[in-house]
């Protein structure tokens, strides 16, 4: 599907201004780069229906369309209220994560997303410091949202990739059952992504 067509541009922009309407993030990447590219299209485009973002916000659940972007759905739960701006995830004895009187409903272990964790898990195995780690995973924050980086935090990114791919860091199955074996790391990670 072709949606860079200039007779689709005015489609395209109506998509682009309902994106934050509907908290939706469409990259609108031509061609389409993966089966989420298809559905946030889809739903920014109105063929699939969602609830306003409004709507969703004010739900007892903690909204995360993706954990790239974790840092643009936190700013925007969080616009009007400078108390849940500063809460963090907590873990629950039940498994489940909290932020403030919200529970976090999914996580979603996407490609892009788990070389980030992987980092994150080398990082606590190595005994990083929190702050260098931040600085990783600010570095692979700017990858994905095509901004220059820093020299340090590019190096240490690229070196964390490069021992998961020498298997000195964790596969992506690895990566997954360690963050959901222990709620208190998903929660970590998170935490250092919103802040």
């Amino acid at each position: 599907m072709d949606i860079q067509r200039p007779h689709l541009s005015k489609q395209k922009h109506l998509c682009r201004t309902r994106d934050a309407e509907l908290a939706n993030q469409s990259l609108y990447r031509n061609p389409i780069g993966s089966d989420q590219d298809l559905l946030e299209y889809l739903v920014s485009s109105g063929k699939i229906i969602q609830a306003p973002a409004r709507e969703i916000f004010n739900s007892r659940y903690y909204f995360v369309q993706n954990p790239l972007g974790i840092k643009i759905w936190h700013e925007a739960q969080t616009a009007n209220d400078e108390e849940a701006a500063r809460s963090s995830f907590v873990p629950n004895v039940d498994g489940t994560i909290s932020i403030g009187p919200k529970k976090l409903s999914f996580t979603h272990f996407q490609d892009d997303f788990y070389p980030r964790a992987g980092a994150y898990l080398t990082c606590r195995k190595l005994f990083i410091p929190r702050s260098v780690t931040r600085t990783i995973l600010d570095y692979s924050d700017r990858i994905v949202a095509a901004e220059g980086a820093d020299r340090a935090g590019g190096t240490l990114f690229k070196l964390m990739i490069k021992l998961s791919a020498r298997g000195l860091g964790p596969k992506r199955a690895i990566v997954m059952r360690e963050l959901m074996h222990d709620n208190r790391r998903l929660a970590d990670l998170l935490n250092l992504m919103i802040r």
